[in-house]
């Protein structure tokens, strides 16, 4: 005779690995939606960068003004905070599944963000021009 325990063990089997196979089934689903996922990760991360590029970066773009850490840091987190708002939080969900982890995904951001501000052709073009007057 099946003890009702004997029961409760096998549901507790068969749910953990229809748990655990869900979660593998969504993994692949990313991968084999990995471009789509990056293509809108930068559609949203680009409408942040212009948004706060005007209303924070371009001033210190036109001067030719390097960033300070604290500055930096300011911006960061309302580049974060943009992006995660015009994302909305089922996106923010789906992007921090992608990446493994909230931390892993806030710091892609950091890494595109960081990298558009490395490659700010506005801040170049004047500092070649300052430099060339020197």
């Amino acid at each position: 005779m099946i003890t009702s325990f004997t029961i409760l063990i096998s549901m507790l089997i068969i749910l953990y690995i229809y748990l655990d196979g869900s979660k593998k089934v969504i993994q692949w689903l990313y991968m084999n939606k990995y471009k789509n996922y990056l293509d809108l990760f930068d559609h949203f991360l680009e409408r942040s960068y212009n948004v706060i590029y005007k209303d924070q970066i371009q001033t210190f773009s036109i001067n030719g003004v390097s960033l300070d850490g604290e500055t930096l840091e300011t911006i960061q987190r309302n580049f974060i905070k943009l992006s995660f708002e015009l994302m909305g939080e089922a996106l923010v969900d789906r992007f921090s599944n992608f990446f493994g982890s909230r931390k892993a995904f806030i710091v892609n951001m950091n890494v595109y963000l960081q990298e558009r501000l490395d490659n700010d052709e506005l801040s170049k073009m004047i500092q070649k021009t300052q430099s060339e007057e020197q």
